[in-house]
């Protein structure tokens, strides 16, 4: 169990901010991100981050965040290749990508922080990484008699029908991000990796959504843009933010499901369904109010994309509210709220890990 005692490229300690951020080697002075692993930011940086706003310490959060345990499962599409699939690479015959760890250390590992009672949150992109993401999970709660820990599968960005009904079946969160699926940002490698044939196994929003299960959404910014919007219009219409090349249109989500998806599931993630996600008396005042109503922009997504967040509340406090000349006010810089012409940052789209 050494690999257990020690951080490893398969298993660290995720911890929640509740303690004092950790500078991080190669970071900007005062970045405020905790370190976990050497190199590795809990926001998702690699080391040297930079741009706007990261040379800035964070706002502590109302309360902390729970700690619980990462297992990173690199099945990576964007990354030619490298995968774990359960057919053959489409653009590489005979190729079928490997494990990042020898047969049976993911399982013994989802079990081991399971008896502890961690919630899990492996990353996996191909089909056979999800699967044995899955077998990991299901192995655990027969080992250990575990019932609703609800483990997280993160990406899941192809997935076999066959594994489908298994998230809830299993209790598993699917963590996925529907940026991720617009055509501008996985034409070429991810498409010409798994191929055409096999195009109805990805990012299954809508499918994974009617088989009961838990689905999750967020940005995994900087893949993908931090505005949540962004998203919710990535699965409603599976199209580049310019309205343009949309497919698989038989996995687009409502906006009602695009939006659960960002709070109520989320909150149902960690166990907090009771109090986050949902706008009730009794529940902690988290909350967003949008320039305009969203419901209204349901038939028209791309209007979506022009809202700004006018309030944001968290832990009953206004953090940000555009009416205000104060800390957080001022309205935001223009451009902010259209997306029309932004530079990515995808590293779909860069075939690598951005910089």
């Amino acid at each position: 169990m050494r690999w257990l005692r020690q951080p490893s490229p398969l298993v660290h300690r995720r911890g929640g901010i509740e303690r004092e951020p950790v500078p991080l080697r190669g970071c900007q002075e005062g970045c405020g991100h905790a370190a976990s692993l050497p190199g590795v930011c809990d926001s998702g940086e690699k080391a040297g981050c930079s741009g706007p706003g990261l040379g800035r310490p964070w706002r502590r959060a109302a309360r902390p965040t729970p700690v619980g345990a990462c297992v990173v499962c690199a099945f990576c599409a964007h990354a030619r290749h490298l995968p774990g699939w359960l057919l053959e690479c489409a653009d590489r015959p005979g190729h079928r990508g490997a494990p990042p760890a020898p047969p049976g250390v993911l399982q013994e590992a989802v079990t081991a922080l399971d008896a502890l009672g961690l919630q899990t949150h492996t990353h996996a992109t191909g089909d056979g990484g999800v699967r044995l993401a899955l077998d990991a999970i299901e192995a655990a709660a027969r080992t250990n008699g575990t019932r609703d820990r609800r483990h997280g599968i993160v990406h899941v960005e192809c997935l076999s029908p066959a594994d489908l009904p298994r998230f809830a079946a299993l209790g598993v969160v699917a963590a996925m991000q529907p940026r991720h699926c617009s055509p501008d940002l996985v034409a070429g490698t991810w498409m010409e990796n798994v191929g055409q044939a096999r195009w109805d196994r990805a990012w299954r929003l809508r499918s994974l959504a009617a088989s009961g299960a838990h689905v999750a959404l967020s940005s995994d910014w900087q893949v993908g843009e931090m505005d949540p919007l962004v998203g919710v219009y990535s699965a409603m219409t599976r199209a580049g933010l310019d309205g343009s090349a949309a497919w698989t249109p038989d996995e687009r989500l409502t906006l009602e499901q695009a939006l659960r998806g960002y709070t109520a599931e989320g909150a149902w993630a960690w166990h907090a369904e009771g109090d986050l996600g949902v706008l009730r008396v009794g529940a902690k005042a988290d909350l967003v109010v949008w320039s305009d109503d969203l419901y209204a922009h349901a038939e028209d997504s791309a209007a979506l994309l022009e809202q700004q967040a006018a309030l944001t509340v968290v832990g009953g406090e206004v953090v940000h509210d555009v009416g205000s000349s104060g800390p957080g006010g001022g309205g935001a810089e223009p451009g902010v709220g259209h997306y029309g012409a932004v530079s990515h940052c995808s590293a779909h789209q860069t075939h690598g890990v951005p910089a």
